[in-house]
């Protein structure tokens, strides 16, 4: 925090008021000189007890709400570089609910003559996310400019498939599918 406070221009930072008898800014100052990665580090090491205090705001569990975060930090900075979304591929693998199974396409390999089902680890998954923790903290949001933008990348069946929705309809849907399988 020492580090942050250092960089910072922020005029409030300036106010002896805002700070405590250490110079640490109050929380809510503190909260606000934070990047996103910051918060993401923060959630992985609170307490049990904080974390699922937490994690109840957004109706998740902490282990959902630390994976989600995490997943959505890795696509904040994809887009923070300007890296193609569209083509991802995502790494920081989410914990993925068994109800949004209808929506995700999901590849199936064979394993010592098992059949293995994985969701894909494309686009789908991080815009269910985002629609799951936006509607807990604005359950009248808008999505109308979200869904006519997925509407449009997926003009069929074989795009919806590779952005990793399991139909074209479920992707022209998705942000209303969400919203109402709670």
């Amino acid at each position: 925090m020492l580090k942050i406070l250092s960089h910072s221009q922020l005029s409030d930072l300036k106010n002896k008021r805002n700070l405590d008898k250490d110079g640490f800014p109050s929380v809510w100052l503190g909260i606000d000189l934070m990047m996103f990665g910051d918060l993401v580090a923060m959630l992985t090491i609170m307490g049990e007890a904080n974390l699922r205090q937490v994690a109840s705001y957004y109706k998740c569990s902490g282990e959902e709400l630390v994976s989600w975060m995490k997943c959505l930090n890795f696509i904040r900075n994809i887009c923070a570089h300007n890296s193609n979304l569209i083509d991802l591929k995502v790494t920081t693998k989410p914990k993925i609910r068994r109800e949004w199974g209808e929506y995700l396409y999901y590849i199936e390999s064979t394993n010592e003559n098992q059949t293995i089902r994985k969701p894909s680890n494309k686009l789908s998954v991080i815009i269910i996310i985002v629609v799951e923790l936006v509607n807990q903290i604005n359950s009248k949001y808008k999505w109308q400019n979200i869904q006519s933008s997925i509407c449009n990348l997926c003009k069929n069946e074989e795009r919806a498939f590779l952005l990793g929705f399991s139909s074209l309809d479920s992707a022209r849907k998705i942000t209303s599918l969400v919203k109402n399988n709670r």
